[in-house]
């Protein structure tokens, strides 16, 4: 129910508008050379996961050090080149800070292109719907993750600013130690690897 409020409301509206706004379905993607561009961590966690469905053509950067060079086995080519591939879709897998800067730059060489982002949340809208309706309870998980997906799209910091807690663990009233003995380990829920490691060992 509450996701069709949101549906109504801005934010919702902005994000539908942003990805209305790409143009080219992923069902044809296919048929297009895929450039990553960003040659770096973020470029290679998107490699690993798009190169099960598309074949990547290149990856492509803004640094020169990393022209001419591979990067997970693919040449690395210099923006300038980009102009003359056809069939051209790039796929902007560099940090959030930096989407806004290159989409620029793409857009300023007419070049067809998207962030990562745009890709995942065109690819995985349903994902999307189900873990705002059926995982998240309380209204303010429900608008954190509004802001973090709109901050994305929008390469936004003031919606993360809105939804920041400076002090996220300890905060609650209710959050307290029961004695003096008891121990509070913080290992994180990033990808589980910190967990992983206290079970093995």
């Amino acid at each position: 129910v509450y996701m069709k409020e949101i549906k109504n409301g801005n934010i919702w509206n902005d994000i539908k508008k942003i990805t209305a706004e790409v143009n080219i379905a992923p069902e044809k993607w296919n048929t297009f050379r895929i450039i990553l561009f960003g040659a770096a961590m973020n470029g290679s966690f998107a490699y690993e996961r798009l190169r099960k469905q598309y074949e990547i053509y290149a990856f492509s950067d803004n640094n020169p050090l990393l022209w001419g060079k591979q990067y997970e086995g693919v040449s690395v080519i210099e923006p300038s080149q980009l102009k003359m591939i056809d069939r051209i879709l790039v796929i902007i897998t560099t940090s959030g800070q930096h989407y806004l800067s290159i989409k620029k730059q793409l857009n300023k060489m007419d070049i067809p292109c998207l962030t990562y982002m745009e890709y995942v949340f065109l690819n995985h809208l349903n994902e999307f719907e189900v873990v705002y309706n059926e995982l998240l309870e309380d209204g303010f998980s429900k608008k954190v993750y509004e802001n973090l997906l709109i901050s994305y799209f929008k390469m936004d910091l003031t919606y993360l600013k809105e939804v920041f807690v400076r002090n996220q663990y300890f905060e609650l009233p209710d959050f307290y130690m029961i004695s003096n003995k008891e121990i509070f380990v913080d290992c994180g829920a990033y990808a589980g690897d910190t967990l992983e490691n206290y079970i093995m060992t």
